[in-house]
């Protein structure tokens, strides 16, 4: 399929040009067998001697047009009449199909089909007979993944799109599959059983795309490439679209073939006119957006092999499954084996040195709400009174405190909350800050008292049983003051996470990363890393645990504050080691 036209190595001038086939010639061997034959339909008929009867371009073209359309497309034989007839010899759906059945016994066989570029044969197919020939999609099975039955094309096919690398926007045809015994739903991306929900396929048969919507879909080339510029790049889904847009602009030869193909509502360069024949020629935000959710999320079940236990019952189960994950995350750390570890790696200190730092840019949003902050009903005072849920659209309160204040008839409106707090406006000053937060956490404890609904900081980065170990003594000691990483927040309303810690192995591993709220704190920081220490020791026994700890070396630019914390004063500073902050974890384990 598209793999096949993905490995030319020809530029781009030359694949939109008619390419000039190499002559290719029968070998010595094949012409001797040379013979006319009447009847083919015996499965018996060897590569040599259909080459003899109808020459070796014909085959040729006839082997990629059954690798082309998949075997359970709906009238695949006409489309692949089509494909061959684009050659040399016209063959009637009567000997394609008796051809056919004799090209599937030869699925070992080596095809030179790289040597070819059908590209531009594909679109002038397409414009003749205004029918997409370009790609074809289609489930990737051929019976019931559940009870075994037989299925078949229930709907018969339907116009897509396909955003791929190496050709732009390609129009395809696409088919679902439904079985005849238990009703099940084959889709492109995920099948769906009748009161059981929908389900990813196993890993056996997964489709090379990310469904986008029902009617467009990536090429996961294209997905993992602006997944790969998000990472290194900071490129948000709306600057890759138009890096996108502007690579397959109306100029270039391959969009220029996708609306000179006929295929659309019009020959004009409007992409709203292309979305009423089912086709979109350019890329839009949201395609970018739900190309990464559907994408990272299936990419993500797979790689905890999850895929036999996930089922979606409704459009918000994806929502509680990426929640899910996440959680996971929180408790793990991203996993550096031996055998990915490489000389330089360990040489860098891959082993025993662990940089610390921020990343001030990732800011992710959290409802407005202030919530207690507590550990076995005694307060964390340097700890941040966020509630760290993801507010609902339209609104600055996630769902559940949306909900609450709706009961409480407490205005929902940003300004009108405030102005019920006692608070008249964004703080502009330190003294103004800490006003503010005095006034909304005693508003919000007053009115609902004890809040059992929401996930606070500690929880939300894991380390809520590690500070129930440590007591909240050890965090307690430190005024908040001491902390001046809080620059460029100080005139909002800290909707908004600080940032995020991220913990590095000297090799450049990225092991951990969770957000911190409102500031830089020496609590939340000095609690994630020890935290990480604590999960990277946890499989060895406690000698074990104490001879590593030893040779541990942590860099970070603000370890001064960490160093004045109770729980680092009463053993060796964490400037030189961290052997004292992992013994009060062995203590009360």
């Amino acid at each position: 399929m598209l793999s096949i036209l993905s490995n030319q190595k020809a530029t781009p001038k030359k694949v939109l040009s008619t390419p000039k086939r190499k002559a290719t010639s029968i070998t010595p061997k094949a012409k001797k067998r040379f013979f006319e034959r009447s009847d083919i339909t015996t499965s018996s008929t060897t590569p040599s001697e259909m080459c003899s009867k109808f020459g070796f371009e014909a085959v040729v073209l006839l082997c990629f047009a059954t690798q082309h359309v998949p075997i359970m497309f709906p009238n695949r034989l006409t489309y692949i009449r089509n494909i061959v007839n684009s050659g040399k010899r016209t063959f009637t759906l009567e000997e394609i199909s008796n051809i056919v059945h004799s090209v599937v016994s030869w699925k070992d066989t080596p095809w030179p089909l790289s040597g070819y570029s059908y590209h531009r044969t594909l679109w002038e197919i397409s414009r003749h007979t205004s029918t997409s020939h370009m790609l074809f999609l289609a489930p990737p099975v051929d019976s019931c993944l559940h009870c075994g039955g037989k299925v078949y094309a229930s709907d018969g096919s339907s116009h897509a799109t396909v955003f791929t690398l190496g050709f732009g926007p390609l129009p395809a045809l696409k088919c679902t599959l439904r079985c005849r015994e238990c009703s099940s739903r084959y889709n492109i991306c995920d099948y769906r059983i009748p009161n059981i929900g929908t389900k990813y396929y196993p890993s056996n048969c997964v489709t090379p795309y990310v469904e986008v919507s029902t009617c467009t879909y990536f090429e996961k080339n294209v997905h993992e490439f602006m997944c790969e510029s998000s990472n290194h790049g900071i490129v948000s889904a709306s600057a890759f679209t138009e890096i996108y847009n502007s690579v397959y602009s109306t100029d270039h030869n391959f969009t220029r073939n996708f609306y000179e193909s006929e295929l659309t509502a019009s020959s004009t360069f409007k992409d709203q006119e292309l979305r009423s024949t089912g086709y979109q020629v350019t890329m839009s935000r949201k395609n970018a957006i739900n190309s990464f959710f559907n994408g990272e999320l299936e990419k993500e079940v797979r790689e905890r092999e999850m895929v036999e236990e996930v089922t979606f019952q409704k459009k918000e189960d994806r929502k509680v499954l990426m929640n899910k994950i996440d959680e996971l995350r929180r408790a793990e750390l991203y996993p550096h084996t031996e055998t990915e570890c490489s000389s330089i790696c360990k040489e860098r200190g891959c082993e025993n040195l662990r940089i610390i730092d921020g990343n001030w840019k990732l800011c992710v949003q959290h409802c407005l709400y202030s919530v207690p902050m507590e550990i076995d009903g005694q307060p964390l005072l340097n700890f941040p009174s966020v509630c760290t849920k993801e507010p609902q659209a339209g609104s600055v309160f996630c769902e559940d405190h949306f909900k609450l204040l709706k009961k409480k008839e407490i205005p929902v409106s940003k300004q009108d909350f405030l102005r019920c707090a006692g608070i008249d406006g964004p703080p502009k000053n330190p003294e103004e800050r800490k006003e503010y937060d005095s006034k909304l956490a005693a508003f919000c404890r007053k009115l609902d008292g004890k809040d059992n609904i929401s996930k606070n900081a500690a929880y939300y980065q894991g380390t809520e049983q590690l500070l129930k170990k440590l007591g909240p003594s050890a965090v307690n000691d430190v005024p908040e003051d001491l902390c001046n990483k809080d620059t460029g927040e100080k005139s909002h309303m800290r909707q908004r996470a600080r940032g995020h810690v991220v913990v590095v192995s000297g090799g450049g591993n990225i092991l951990y990363w969770n957000p911190v709220y409102k500031s830089e704190s020496p609590s939340q920081v000095f609690v994630q890393i020890v935290n990480v220490l604590y999960m990277e020791t946890a499989h060895m026994t406690q000698e074990e645990q104490e001879e590593a700890i030893k040779k541990y070396i942590i860099s970070y630019d603000n370890i001064c504050h960490l160093d004045k914390l109770k729980s680092c004063s009463t053993g060796p500073s964490l400037t030189y080691t961290t052997e004292q902050n992992l013994e009060i974890s062995y203590q009360n384990n």
